[in-house]
């Protein structure tokens, strides 16, 4: 009977293994990368950013409204856009998505976009490589990734989640914001 019971659960932790989705850990990308599978790069400041629910009433979405400062690759309509992305608080229910890009009105970002049908009607752009996607503007010019922790890797297969720029693997942290432009600019 022991066994049974010990099987089931097995099975039953299988399946949930299973269930989870296939973006539950972040692939590390580089800027060559988030370039190539984003349609444009923007910089800009964030305007304004609003959760609420969609229109299904099934999840909660925030927009941030992003005033278009440059466009660093690609194209805009305008000279504002809009960025959708899961989870934040409406209706004093909180939706907390892993690795989702996070806005903090009044920074100033670099954001590699994609379209995307928006969650609450109309149109709106997704950000490419979930957090990955969005560097944050210093007042000194130096553009950081928030919400995505780089790993260096260590002599002697260690590892640590301390930031900055990973050596030798095209992640690009803590940068010059022109230096991490021309990089941008440069790949076909």
């Amino acid at each position: 009977m022991r066994s049974f019971i010990l099987s089931c659960l097995l099975a039953v932790l299988a399946v949930c293994c299973l269930a989870v989705p296939s973006r539950a850990a972040m692939v590390p990308m580089t800027t060559s990368t988030l370039t190539t599978e984003s349609e444009t790069v923007i910089i800009g400041k964030v305007m304004e950013v609003k959760s609420s629910w969609d229109l299904d009433h099934k999840t909660i979405v925030t927009r941030a409204s992003i005033k278009v400062k440059e466009v660093v690759r690609g194209s805009v309509e305008s000279d504002q856009v809009e960025v959708e992305y899961e989870g934040g608080i409406a209706d004093h229910k909180m939706l907390m998505v892993a690795d989702s890009p996070k806005f903090e009105t009044g920074d100033m970002v670099l954001v590699f976009l994609k379209p995307a049908t928006s969650a609450l009607g109309g149109y709106a752009y997704e950000v490419a490589g979930l957090a990955q996607g969005v560097y944050t503007i210093g007042e000194d010019g130096i553009a950081n990734k928030g919400g995505y922790t780089v790993v260096k890797k260590r002599t002697m297969g260690l590892a640590t989640a301390d930031g900055g720029q990973a050596a030798g693997d095209g992640m690009d942290n803590d940068i010059p914001v022109g230096d991490l432009v021309e990089k941008i600019k440069a790949v076909k």
